[in-house]
């Protein structure tokens, strides 16, 4: 029973918290539908790291950086570049670049003045980097953003 209400309790309070303006205090490794507004933007410095096992490869994205700006109401433009550090054991490290990464996204349902928001984001990852540590293909892909604003 005292799951049950726990479980209720926390949804109710996430169902009825106030709409979220995109991008203002945006949470690292989100994305939000809404692009920023024309002339604003940020520029994102993150660390990433990953360990393989069982041959306790490390991978660190040593910044990860990402500069996002709004072009018009709808449209915002981003481009990302790590620097790659491996290290695995009983060797020295290696470092170099990632591929550049180039995104576009464009909202094409709801807006500001609605409370939902969808957007499809296009991107493309050329192999301008490192081969030796980021690979030598090209890497492209999109993603559908839906953002609804409850409460």
């Amino acid at each position: 029973m005292s799951r049950r209400l726990l479980f209720c309790a926390s949804l109710a309070l996430f169902l009825v918290s106030p709409p979220l303006a995109a991008h203002r205090l945006e949470p690292i490794s989100t994305e939000f539908a809404r692009p920023f507004a024309p002339g604003h933007g940020n520029l994102q410095f993150t660390y990433d790291y990953a360990l393989f096992r069982p041959e306790d490869l490390g991978i660190h994205l040593i910044p990860d950086l990402e500069f996002e700006i709004g072009l018009t109401s709808r449209t915002q433009l981003s481009v990302g570049w790590p620097l790659i550090l491996e290290k695995s054991p009983g060797e020295p490290a290696r470092v170099g670049g990632g591929h550049p990464e180039f995104a576009f996204r464009y909202m094409f349902a709801g807006g500001p003045f609605n409370n939902y928001a969808i957007s499809i984001n296009p991107f493309v990852a050329p192999p301008a980097g490192d081969s030796h540590l980021a690979g030598d293909t090209t890497e492209t892909g999109v993603a559908i953003h839906i953002d609804k604003d409850f409460g």
